[in-house]
């Protein structure tokens, strides 16, 4: 018997874009092999050919993920994606950690042919991609000014100028969470000028976006 942790969670990606290859992984994550394997479908070989490593990564994948509710043929898939795609240079977060899982699953099958596979859970804290703050675009506005944030961290957001919580803007309210993150936000017409830290708290960990100086409208 092999057992083996599954590919760890993104963070997800952000929702609006269903077709993209991470969102994908995101399904494939969960376990919920139906619906990766719809998107996965509905994208299409046209667009698949944009990036065709990543999506054979993921059409391996889904196949382990049904091959482990017990459909056997599945696991044929799961090692021709890999055959295929090994010595490929490696991808982003989520390919890389997704790659891992696959080459463990394939190659104990590919060793034992009838070898029974036990998925435990990945462990707490585990990621594929870091939590982080990649970008500010501004280190200086005025009242009235957006400014936004790009970034991956593990759930929503809320922001903060210093003590200040500030509200999202509409644009970026659907694209504030949580991998390959964009957050906005309006300084608001009060704000006193001076020079104050941003700060993306989530639900598990405070993020420093570091200073940004406050001038007068």
């Amino acid at each position: 018997m092999g057992e083996f942790a599954w590919t760890p969670p993104g963070p997800d990606s952000p929702p609006f874009d269903g077709l993209n290859p991470d969102h994908v992984y995101d399904l494939i994550q969960a376990r919920n092999c139906e619906r990766a394997r719809y998107k996965y479908d509905l994208v299409g070989a046209d667009r698949r050919q944009s990036q065709p490593v990543k999506w054979q990564l993921l059409n391996g994948l889904i196949g382990a993920c049904f091959a482990l509710t017990g459909q056997e043929d599945q696991w044929q898939t799961a090692i021709d994606s890999y055959n295929s795609i090994k010595g490929q240079p490696s991808g982003d977060c989520k390919y890389a950690a997704g790659f891992r899982s696959l080459k463990q699953l394939a190659e104990f099958r590919i060793k034992y042919p009838r070898g029974e596979v036990r998925i435990h859970k990945t462990p707490a804290g585990v990621a594929a991609c870091p939590t982080r703050v990649d970008s500010v675009s501004t280190r200086t506005a005025k009242p009235g000014d957006v400014v936004s944030v790009r970034g991956t961290w593990p759930s929503e957001i809320t922001v903060y100028l210093g003590t200040r919580e500030v509200a999202l803007t509409e644009e970026s309210s659907d694209k504030a969470c949580c991998q390959n993150a964009f957050a906005a936000f309006e300084i608001p017409a009060d704000m006193t000028p001076g020079t104050v830290q941003i700060t993306l708290k989530t639900a598990t960990v405070d993020l420093d976006a570091g200073p940004l100086d406050i001038t007068a409208s």
